[in-house]
Parts: structure tokens; sequence; C-alpha cells
């Protein structure tokens, strides 16, 4: 796993989008992973988002130059963008070398930055000492950003993907061309992430079960402090149907051997009564109908896990809309439902051309939340393929605190409770 003192700014796993026509690292994805890299380079050194807008202050980007090195790493190998020195000052030239997971030279390049004004910094922040050094690390952009300007969940469970190829890595089973999925997930909020935060994802294996490995993600912003979200997955290979397959002796062993326990991501309270039913109920709703195309799926064919969330996250908002909670009323009103617990199960990844259909419905609500689910299921065939619950908290966006869940909303919700 990567150093805490290493140079490492920016670690991530390939996605198909990243690659060129040759199936390798591409010319614009290597100078996109270059200039979060300067953002995270800067934020080591205390010039993070916060300080910038403290100074009303931006990272202005001169220039930057880019040579292709002898390495050509492809979909789902990991990459790591590293800095030749400190950046200091107010501008300045900052080397990079961008290198594989044998270290291999895959680019190297030197970027031109200033800032536009003097940005007054605390100085470096110590990393957390309750959590593991990280093994992934990216800069938060505004497409990972919903309109509420806070890092979506999707961007959350992407990040946890950067993990588990991370975990991988470590107990050396990439060696034998495996790859880690989720099969299950439990995604807890703790603060919020915005644009321009570079952040950090320290996964460790909490232990091993009979669907997995389980491994947990804290992410955490550059340069310090508490993890910001705390992703629990359990984890195993997945076959070419999307289905989990046993895990290998090898893994177990090498996962046993690496077990650890970290305070500063504590694990999950049990979700509460009652569960997600195993089919759709009756009161259940459409809020989604795709197709799955090739920006959907990563190199095996297979749905995402960001695009499986993101239309998780679609199908929320099309049912806020359903009990009176539509984008009108969140504008005008300057009120939103925030997600703080996201619990995800997935039987089988769908594949490239599949139809699916969400269906969703309430489970319960409180004074100030409700608790609703999806089921995403093949639209020919009825198939479930994976399952979510969702608690919201009503968020007084005005105030940033939580509120009581509208009378109208909650008539409608008991509405529906009641007519199964």
């Amino acid at each position: 796993m990567t150093s805490e003192n290493s140079t490492a700014l920016v670690t991530v796993a390939l996605r198909p989008a990243q690659l060129d026509l040759g199936g390798a690292l591409g010319a614009e994805a290597t100078v996109g992973l270059m200039t979060d890299a300067l953002h995270a380079a800067l934020a080591r050194t205390g010039i993070d988002r916060a300080a910038l807008a403290r100074a009303s202050a931006q990272i202005r980007v001169s220039g930057i130059e880019v040579e292709a090195g002898p390495a050509r790493p492809g979909e789902g190998m990991r990459v790591s963008v590293h800095a030749d020195e400190t950046p200091t000052g107010t501008a300045g030239r900052l080397p990079l070398t961008v290198v594989d997971s044998a270290g291999a030279v895959a680019a190297r390049g030197v970027v031109g930055w200033a800032l536009s004004t003097a940005v007054e910094t605390s100085g470096p922040i110590a990393p957390p000492d309750d959590l593991p050094p990280p093994v992934a690390a990216r800069l938060m952009k505004g497409e990972h950003c919903d309109q509420a300007g806070h890092v979506n969940v999707q961007v959350f469970l992407d990040l946890a993907d950067d993990g588990l190829a991370g975990i991988a890595e470590a107990l050396k089973l990439a060696e034998a061309g495996g790859r880690l999925r989720f099969t299950a997930a439990r995604v807890q909020f703790k603060s919020e992430l915005f644009a321009g935060d570079s952040v950090s994802v320290r996964s460790f294996v909490r232990g091993t079960s009979p669907d997995g490995l389980l491994v947990t993600h804290a992410i955490t912003r550059v340069p310090g402090g508490p993890a910001a979200c705390v992703v629990e997955t359990t984890a195993a290979p997945v076959g070419a149907d999307g289905r989990a397959l046993a895990l290998p002796a090898a893994w177990i062993a090498a996962a046993e051997g690496a077990v650890a326990d970290w305070s500063g991501a504590a694990p999950p309270k049990p979700l509460g009564e009652p569960g997600v039913p195993a089919a759709p109920p009756a009161n259940a709703v459409e809020t989604c109908r795709e197709t799955i195309d090739t920006w959907d799926v990563d190199g095996d064919g297979l749905l995402s896990s960001r695009a499986m969330i993101r239309w998780f996250s679609t199908g929320a908002r099309q049912y806020l809309g359903t009990i009176g909670l539509d984008g009108a009323r969140f504008a005008r009103d300057q009120i939103t439902v925030a997600a703080v617990d996201y619990a995800i199960t997935v039987p089988a990844r769908p594949p490239l051309g599949a139809n699916i259909v969400l269906r969703s419905a309430p489970l319960d609500i409180g004074a100030k939340s409700m608790r609703f689910f999806h089921h995403m299921a093949d639209a020919d065939t009825g198939e479930i393929y994976a399952t979510v619950l969702i608690t919201g908290v009503m968020l007084d966006l005005k105030i940033r605190r939580s509120m009581e869940v509208p009378a109208d909303v909650r008539e409608r919700l008991k509405a529906l409770l009641e007519s199964i």
C-alpha cells in the first residue's frame, strides 16, 4: 500500500474512458491526472479548497508539458502521479511522473501554475493517526457533484472501487489477474465534500465472510482530518455472468493475514427493521428505465459501480417527486433530502445491452427522516440485479440544518405505507 510519506499525489485504477484507441492510458487523461496532482500537492502544503475560498483565490494552470514513457497501463491497472518536489510560493513549475503499479514510467511532465492571489495557511496538517495510509487519491470536480454542490454518492462507490484495486494489489491478488468488485456496500456520510477537495481513500481488510472479503474504505480530505465518508464493502471476484465467485483459498489466507481495525472507521450500526423485501411491493412505482450502453460498463462489459449508483440516485430524485418533493419545490423552498446512509446489495452485475428498470417504494418515516428503497431489475426477465435502502434526512439549505418532514409529504408517505 502507499506509504503516508510517499510523494504519490494521485492514485487511481484506470477506467475505459481514460484509455486511448490502443487501450492504454491516453494523453488527455494523463493531462487530467497531472492537473489533479497539482491540486493535491498544493493541498498538502495547506492550500486546499477551504484556504482558497477564504482568500477568494484560484489555482491557475499556465501550461502543461507531457512526454510519454515506455509503460502502457490499461483498463483496471493502477497508476500513480508523483511529484519530484514540493510547490512553494505563489507560482512555479511542478515536475511530475506517472508510473504504473510496477513503478514503470508511463509519462513525465511539468505543470506551470500560479495563485491568483496570496493564500494564508496554517501550514501542513498531519495525516490522521486513527486510519491506515491511503491506497488511492483523487481530486473532486464539478462533474462529481449534485445540484446542491455536494459530491454525489456514485463517486464514493467509484472511490471504493479504487480502494478495492489497491487492496487487491497489496494482497497480490492482482498478480493472478484478480479483480475485486463489491457485492454489498454500506455508505455512511459524515461530512460534505465539494468540488476542489483532494481526497484520499484509506482502505483496509476488516475480515472475511462466506460472501467475500470485508473491506472498509475511509474517504478523507487532503491534507488531513477525519473521514468524510466510510464505505463498508463485501468484495469478491465476479464471473462473466456478473455473479460473485467463491474466494480462492489463497485469497482468504492473504486477507486474513492483513486483517486490521482502525478506530477512525468504526463499523456501522446494524440496519433497523423492516428490511428491503425480496421483490418490489405492490406500492412500488417505476422511477427509472435504461439500456446499458458502452459508457455504462467496465472493461469486462459489466455495469460499472458509478453507473449503477447514478441510476439509484436518479431513481431517488424521481421518487421524491412522486411524494411532493420535486425539483421546483427544492429550489423554491431551499430544502433537500440529504442521503446519510446507503445499504446496497448486488446479486448480479447486468451486462452491456441489458434493459433495466428501477422500482421504488417507502419503508418508513421519522420526524425528520425517511427510508425508501429501490429494486434494479431486468426489464425483460424480471431478474433482480441490485437493491438499495436509502436513509434520507430533510435539510433546510438556508440554515444547513435538519428539519421536519413537511406535513403533506408525511401524509403521502403514510398513505403509501398503509396501501400495502
